[in-house]
């Protein structure tokens, strides 16, 4: 029980704060050490870049010239 108020508190703190902080540099880091904690704890990386929807052959032999 204890953990849960614990949990709903800090989250009303962190919702507060983050509209109140005015610091671009703050938030940011802040949205950086959440992103890396997910990715600690689902282990799931994001995908950077996009992948082609085309094969290897049709990527080595365009079709316009």
């Amino acid at each position: 029980m204890i953990k849960k108020i614990k949990s709903k508190l800090l989250t009303y703190l962190f919702t507060d704060w983050v509209k109140s902080e005015t610091d671009l540099e703050t938030i940011k880091l802040t949205s950086q050490m959440l992103k890396n904690r997910e990715i600690q704890i689902t282990g799931i990386k994001p995908v950077l870049g996009f992948r082609s929807h085309l094969s290897e052959v049709q990527r080595d032999t365009p079709t316009i010239q």
